[in-house]
This record gives structure tokens, sequence and C-alpha cells, in this order.
């Protein structure tokens, strides 16, 4: 199934997208939830195409693309690296984040 996925997103000339709407600006209990007019407006963007033309960046571990800016957004949220007090510690969240995914994905790889 997930291998078929890419292929048919190509295919059909599809875009997906991965839109945060919980946490940032720290782990939980630390950081907050994500203002709701701040995801509107990145579903809008996505919506009328704005965002698939906007400039992006990408993180380290996962290779996602972030864009740089988003209108009715500030352009700090758009990048949780940059919301967190200690971008050190973003950092080594992301990358315990990426060990665990890697290490659950083991199950699969011969599937």
């Amino acid at each position: 199934m997930l291998k078929c996925w890419p292929k048919k997103m190509e295919k059909h000339k599809t875009h997906a997208w991965l839109v945060n709407t919980g946490w940032t600006a720290g782990p939980y209990g630390t950081g907050h939830r994500m203002k709701l007019s701040h995801t509107r407006a990145i579903v809008n963007a996505i919506h009328d195409g704005s965002l698939a033309a906007a400039e992006y960046t990408k993180t380290s571990i996962f290779n996602f693309e972030i864009p740089t800016t988003c209108a009715g957004c500030p352009d700090e949220i758009l990048n949780p690296r940059n919301t967190w007090k200690d971008p050190k510690e973003f950092d080594q969240s992301l990358e315990n984040l990426g060990h665990l995914f890697k290490d659950n994905f083991k199950d699969y790889e011969s599937r």
C-alpha cells in the first residue's frame, strides 16, 4: 500500500499537506496549541494555491518541506524549531522522534 501511494500521487499530480494543528513552542506541557486562525490561514493558502508557490526550507530529519511564508501566519510559526525557546532542545526532540519512527518501521520492512 505505502509503495504505491507515491506512484498514484505522481500519476494524478496530487499533493499531500501535513498541517500542524496540534502542539507547538515546546514539548507537551510547556508549549501551546496552534491558533485556529493560523490553521485556517494555512488551509486557505493550500486551497488558493499560494502555499504551493511559496519558498520552502527542509527539516533535517524527515526532509519535510516547510514554507517560509504564508499570508495570515507569522513566519516564525511555520517552522516549529523557531517557536521553541531552546532550538537545540527541538533538534534533540526531532532526532528522538526520527529514531522512534525508524525503529517502528523495522517491523514493516519485509512486508
